[in-house]
């Protein structure tokens, strides 16, 4: 109730810029109690592009899902993609382990891994080095995918933004120290 709130809110006092949202913002609730047209141009963020049927990323979850899944998963709810993306990531990051698997090798692994792209996420790309964001050495990209509702309220228009390799190239600033500013 509080996203169909917000979004009417906004609508009431005549707002006219871009609103952009989370993709848990948008549910069924929401297309309900918010017209259309004024939900039609919303920009949101999303994990992965899910209703194209001609993005690599989702014919790649969705034959994971037709080849192991025997619980019903519904493909166009982002909760599915949210653990393929995790276990898909832990994949691609620890692709370079060698030896024995302990807590340590695999952070070793994560931080020496190339710029990859991660699985199901659209065309994002990350690197777990530290450098994405180095206030939180822990984030591993600082890309996002977007995407726009349409006038069936279906998220079409997909666009990876702040993709940055030579960000993510940069190695992380020792413990408690920041990079200079640029």
């Amino acid at each position: 109730r509080r996203s169909s709130d917000l979004f009417n809110g906004l609508r009431t006092a005549g707002f006219e810029g871009t609103v952009m949202a989370n993709e848990g913002c948008i549910s069924d609730a929401v297309r309900t109690a918010v017209p259309a047209d004024f939900l039609e141009g919303v920009r949101l963020v999303v994990q992965s592009p899910l209703n194209d049927p001609d993005d690599p990323s989702t014919q790649l979850y969705n034959a994971v899902l037709q080849t192991y899944d025997d619980t019903g998963v519904d493909p166009l709810l982002a909760e599915g993609s949210y653990v393929f993306l995790a276990m898909s990531g832990l994949d691609v990051a620890t692709a370079g382990l060698e030896g024995e698997v302990t807590p340590e090798s695999v952070a070793a692994a994560a931080k020496g891994m190339a710029w990859e792209e991660l699985p199901g996420s659209g065309g994002r790309h990350f690197r777990c080095n530290g450098g994405a964001e180095p206030d939180h050495p822990a984030v591993c990209s600082n890309a996002v995918l977007t995407g726009e509702l349409d006038a069936d309220l279906q998220v079409q228009n997909y666009a990876v933004v702040g993709d940055d390799e030579a960000r993510a190239a940069a190695p992380a600033p020792a413990a408690g120290r920041r990079p200079p500013a640029a």
